[in-house]
């Protein structure tokens, strides 16, 4: 058995040799003197001498266990009133993975982070008082539940029972970062434990990008000085299988803005990711305000059936809309294994108005004649061909270029890109970053364009981009099979007829190259005349290129019918796309567009502030829709918040390969819950011994009282004995 505190057992032996020097010391020898009596005497004493030595070594025998046991049955008593004042204690730092797989359902329907939480409590029921814990969670971003490691054991407990699977990705580098911390903060001179608790599937150590985040984990320096013990619980070897609704998309008719409730198709991806993809059968729905009630779908599952895409038919509904027009739909699976993968959320534009700002010199006063009016003058045309359209166009001067300007635009159409400042296209990029839709055309006048040199900079355009003008000497007619794109979804099925009256004498060179660019029309040369991006990582928005312009010096298309519906099709097409790419991945921050935004209202009431920026102060971890609204409550704008389908991977991970991925230099020990649990022991069987102890001690006071009684009488009889020899000799 060992103690907490072996000073004060050693104190405890150093204070048995104190009565022992005290008689050897001080014990008097006399200088026998022999008179008359002396015989008689010396023979009553011989008789009892050998009797009243054992009865005094028994007795400092059991006076010597009393002070040894005390001390020893003292030490974890003392140490744990050390304790409770913050000297020397004990700290415990659980990492506790929540994040979007620790909520994997078992047959009972309990999530894995359940047992997680259990061990957690096993743990802390087995700390001394004044022990300190600290209780850090792994979903994106990683937090410290606790403020700072905490003594009280019964708080602990609380929070532990209020801790649910996250909807984000796990973030164990950042969480056992924030743990480093609070080791280094608690000193290097108290005993620390550091226990990692979770189920440690594939997607526990995946990262933003779905890169592997063992990197970020072997990368924290615990510090050499501390005592620290590693434990790390042992991964699950239960095999799962997850459904995902994987994507989300929605069309509608190029009319359908003059219609109220119009018709959409909405198409549904699903998802299955585990190694047990057998039979069976889903149920899909959907439901929202920003659609009408649907009819669920059924979709059958065949063995080894990863992928499948069901579409439903239904009416938008705009009664519950947000100021700018968003509203929201959400598709559920039933019978999941993770709840949080079956539901996923999408924003759909309801409005019947959408903003458009051209960019172009002002021109004053208006003109009929075809041959001088500017490609500006074209587009406007096709965006408002009718006093009751549902496209609203402003036109802006290059040099008034603002963020106040651009506010509330939902497209911009640069038709004098030559003319932006400098900085102006950071203004633009910015623009395009935010969901809103850019449509960039050639200027008319140049032979040079050095203007796309910025654009391709500022945009990251990797083709191959001249700045020359390409004139062939006879026209270029349109290719007789256009590619087409989502953009153009709507005319698919006439865009080859559109196109083929179409010609272009003038255009720019470019060839596709890498990237995200597409290209939707092209040459009978094969070179592009419309090219899009759509929105990417760290681009909400969509910008569309035309390398031709619509001037009937460098095309026939305006005057074709193809115009009005090409640019009534990018334009709806291109702001859907922005405002709709609205989404959030859960635990990231929200950005909104709007003006006059003070908070995120989001599911549960849960409220977060948004800064003047427009961005909100706190990330947003709970999927589903979040609503944007100013200080008076009203809703101004929609976000929508979802998982990382990569974060749910149920896949196993063997546990040679978890401690790999903590980190082959790093001495984690790997214990299953019983193991655990086993290694906080320790200091409970102390108190039980102490007890013990303290009880043996009682027991020997009491033996110790009754002997020396029982001895004091014998002694009482022998003086008597010793008197009455006395006054022999005296009589004599």
């Amino acid at each position: 058995m060992t103690f907490v505190s072996t000073w004060l057992a050693f104190a405890g032996l150093v204070a048995i040799s104190v009565p022992i020097l005290i008689h050897l010391l001080f014990r008097r020898r006399r200088q026998p003197v022999e008179w008359g009596a002396m015989r008689l005497l010396m023979e009553a004493i011989r008789r009892h001498r050998r009797r009243a030595r054992i009865e005094q070594i028994l007795l400092l025998v059991i006076r010597c266990l009393i002070i040894l046991l005390v001390g020893l049955a003292l030490a974890e008593p003392i140490i744990s009133s050390i304790r409770s004042i913050g000297v020397g204690s004990r700290l415990v730092v659980f990492v506790i993975d929540d994040g979007l797989v620790s909520g994997i359902q078992d047959s009972n329907g309990s999530p894995e982070l359940d047992a997680s939480l259990d061990q957690a409590r096993r743990v802390v029921g087995r700390l001394n008082p004044g022990d300190r814990v600290a209780l850090v969670t792994t979903s994106h971003p990683p937090r410290v539940l606790t403020d700072g490691p905490t003594p009280n054991l019964d708080m602990v407990d609380r929070i532990l029972d209020d801790i649910d699977p996250g909807s984000s990705r796990s973030d164990l580098g950042g969480a056992l970062d924030l743990a480093n911390r609070l080791v280094r903060d608690h000193g290097a001179g108290a005993p620390t434990t550091v226990a990692l608790l979770g189920s440690w599937r594939e997607g526990s150590f995946t990262t933003l990008s779905g890169e592997d985040a063992r990197g970020s984990i072997a990368s924290v320096n615990w510090p050499e000085e501390s005592s620290i013990q590693l434990l790390a619980g042992s991964p699950t070897e239960e095999p799962a299988t997850v459904l995902a609704i994987s994507g989300m998309s929605m069309r509608r008719p190029v009319d359908s803005t003059q219609v109220d409730n119009p018709p959409v198709r909405t198409t549904i991806r699903l998802q299955r990711v585990g190694g047990d993809l057998g039979a069976g059968e889903s149920v899909v729905s959907m439901e929202g305000p920003g659609i009408e009630d649907s009819t669920p779908r059924q979709i059958e599952w065949y063995p080894g059936r990863s992928e499948a895409v069901i579409e439903f038919s239904g009416r938008a509904d705009s009664t519950n809309a947000a100021i700018d027009g968003t509203s929201v739909i959400t598709a559920l699976v039933d019978g999941v294994t993770l709840p949080t993968l079956s539901r996923r959320s999408m924003l759909v534009d309801t409005s019947r108005s959408i903003q458009v700002t051209i960019v172009d010199r002002q021109s004053f006063g208006t003109t009929t004649d075809i041959d001088r009016a500017r490609s500006s003058d074209w587009i406007e045309r096709a965006l408002e061909p009718g006093s009751q359209g549902v496209i609203e166009v402003d036109r802006l001067d290059p040099s008034s270029l603002s963020t106040t300007m651009l506010r509330g635009v939902d497209a911009l159409i640069l038709a004098r890109p030559d003319l932006l400042p400098a900085p102006a296209w950071s203004l633009v990029r910015e623009f395009v970053d935010l969901g809103g839709f850019l449509l960039v055309v050639p200027p008319t006048d140049l032979e040079v364009h050095p203007w796309l040199d910025d654009m391709s900079r500022e945009f990251d355009i990797t083709w191959d981009v001249e700045i020359g003008v390409a004139a062939p000497e006879e026209p270029v007619d349109l290719a007789v099979e256009q590619p087409g794109g989502s953009y153009l979804a709507m005319l698919d099925t006439e865009l080859d007829a559109l196109t083929s009256p179409v010609e272009v004498f003038r255009h720019l060179r470019i060839k596709p190259g890498p990237g995200d660019g597409r290209t939707l029309i092209k040459g009978s040369d094969d070179s592009p005349i419309l090219i899009a991006w759509e929105p990417g990582e760290g681009r909400r928005g969509a910008l569309a290129l035309l390398t031709t312009a619509p001037h009937l010096d460098w095309t026939t298309l305006p005057v074709k019918p193809l115009m009005v519906p090409l640019m009534q099709e990018l334009i709806r097409e291109g702001t859907t796309s922005g405002r709709v790419s609205m989404e959030v991945l859960a635990g990231e921050k929200a950005r909104t567009t709007m003006t006059g935004v003070r908070e995120f209202s989001g599911p549960g009431g849960i409220q977060v502030s948004v800064d003047q920026a427009g961005l909100s102060t706190e990330p947003l971890r709970r999927t589903g829709h979040w609503v944007a609204r100013d200080s008076e409550g009203a809703a101004l704008s929609m976000v929508v918040v979802n998982p990382e389908i990569a974060a749910g991977d149920p896949s196993l991970v063997s546990a040679e390969e978890f401690k790999a991925r903590l980190g082959v230099d790093t001495p984690w020990n790997l214990l299953d819950t019983e193991e655990m649990a086993a290694r906080f022991s320790e200091d409970r069987d102390g108190r039980f011994w102490s007890l013990l102890l303290l009880a043996i001690v009682l027991l020997l006071v009491v033996t110790e009282t009754a002997l020396n009684r029982w001895f004091a009488r014998s002694r009482v009889n022998e003086t008597s004995l010793r008197g009455d020899i006395g006054n022999v000799g005296v009589g004599s």
